[in-house]
């Protein structure tokens, strides 16, 4: 009988907490979109990075003893097919504390020229106990209540898919395939989601996306997110999601020099029971494995070639009949045009991942100094030269870097010259001009006798 009081007491107790810990368990991140490690293994290793990620939300803000949630997530490539990532994490329920910790696997498979496969599994532990300071009791010695006080520990294994292309990207993930309920388990575990997100629209300085995450509970409990997010000149990030049943998110992210983000997002309730908003913070930090900046002269070379000075490009400019008729030796020629095109208002630079979206504006005045430098030496030809550095693999950003290249050689034929005096080569990531990610997101000319 005492046995049974005490049981009664506890989920009485439970009952109380109730509020916080549903809606700590169903919502427990607005901020995938930013780290979609956290709700799909498969992410890691996807391109040439590491990523770190401290998570922090806390539930009904302005509430003392508020259930939080803290999140550790690194993850990264170890060679172009193989990734790696871990994930620990700690919540604070009131009366429940859960531990977890993880490490996940990740293979990438190229199906077609545009499309990838990622498969991953994670294998860990998830533990969860009473805290005794919040259990009011009259035996503390009780058999039941003893037993609670141990923690409660089971083997977790995860398994996650995704698809990738230049503009969708879908995914599915079960973070626990298997499970085995304690005597009295309190924790909502999320048996499945899936993921869909869509490059909607871009510009040159702005990306839209939208995105869904759909999630199932072992409580028959579902939940859809319906959301968007635009991004600005790769660095201000604001984003808004729909909570089916919960409310809604505002989200912003601030991205520094490509490799730092912070994130923070506010929820709004609909639902009583959530007694008042949430917010959660995240830190990031990207590190990426760079081969030695190349030379952008290198590509054409030359034994001795003559020494020519050019004027540097300043108000006012030269016309490019002065630029192309000065140098009287052919083979010195390529090597003079292609140090004039190393200078900065020479190289057109892209969005964050676009194809054709310009962001220096120079795409015109660069495309008909070409046009005319061939014009006036026809035994030149040139080759345009495509970069890329962006989140994706790093068979994505070589798809980009062609698409750049190609935008631009179609764009000197529009104008008149002939497709047999112009070739493009993607380099994508492997080969970086710069140590600034947004400075090799362009596309080189580079001229060569024929």
């Amino acid at each position: 009988m005492r046995k049974i009081h005490l049981l009664t007491t506890l989920v009485v107790i439970l009952a109380t907490h109730g509020p916080f810990a549903l809606a700590q368990q169903i919502t427990p991140y607005s901020l995938y979109n930013q780290n979609t490690f956290l709700i799909n293994p498969a992410v890691a290793g996807m391109n040439n990075c590491w990523y770190g990620f401290v998570n922090r939300r806390v539930q009904t803000a302005g509430v003392d003893n508020a259930p939080s949630m803290q999140q550790l997530s690194l993850y990264g490539s170890l060679t172009p097919t193989h990734g790696l990532g871990t994930t620990i994490r700690y919540s604070d329920l009131g009366l429940v504390t859960q531990f977890s910790g993880n490490i996940s696997y990740a293979y990438h498979l190229k199906v077609s020229e545009h499309s990838s496969l990622h498969a991953a599994f994670s294998l860990g532990i998830d533990q969860q106990r009473f805290d005794m300071n919040e259990v009011i009791a009259s035996d503390y010695t009780d058999e039941l209540l003893v037993g609670q006080n141990q923690p409660q520990s089971r083997v977790s294994n995860g398994l996650g898919l995704m698809f990738t292309s230049r503009r969708l990207t879908l995914g599915a993930a079960m973070p626990q395939t298997f499970s085995r309920k304690s005597e009295l388990n309190f924790a909502q575990s999320e048996l499945f989601n899936a993921y869909a997100a869509y490059d909607l629209a871009s510009g040159p300085n702005w990306m839209l996306e939208g995105f869904l995450l759909y999630r199932n509970y072992d409580e028959q409990t579902d939940q859809l997110d319906i959301g968007s997010s635009v991004l600005l000149k790769d660095i201000l990030g604001l984003g808004a999601i729909y909570k089916t049943g919960y409310g809604l998110a505002v989200m912003a992210d601030v991205q520094i020099n490509d490799r730092f983000i912070f994130a923070y997002n506010y929820e709004i309730p609909t639902k009583t029971q959530s007694l008042g908003g949430s917010h959660g913070l995240m830190l990031g930090i990207k590190l990426c494995r760079r081969n030695k900046p190349v030379e952008r002269q290198t590509y054409v070379t030359h034994t001795q070639p003559a020494l020519v000075t050019w004027p540097t490009l300043v108000e006012p400019v030269e016309t490019s009949a002065q630029l192309v008729t000065q140098p009287t030796n052919v083979e010195a020629l390529p090597d003079s045009l292609n140090a004039v095109f190393t200078q900065k208002d020479l190289i057109i630079r892209f969005a964050i991942a676009s194809e054709d979206s310009v962001i220096s504006g120079n795409q015109y005045k660069v495309i008909s100094r070409v046009a005319e430098i061939l014009e006036a030496h026809q035994e030149l030809n040139v080759t345009i030269i495509g970069h890329a550095s962006a989140s994706g693999t790093e068979e994505f950003n070589q798809q980009i870097s062609e698409a750049r290249a190609t935008a631009v050689a179609n764009e000197l034929v529009q104008i008149g010259v002939a497709w047999d005096r112009i070739s493009t080569i993607g380099r994508g990531e492997i080969d970086p001009i710069s140590e600034q990610d947004e400075e090799n997101r362009c596309v080189q000319v580079v001229f060569h006798v024929n």
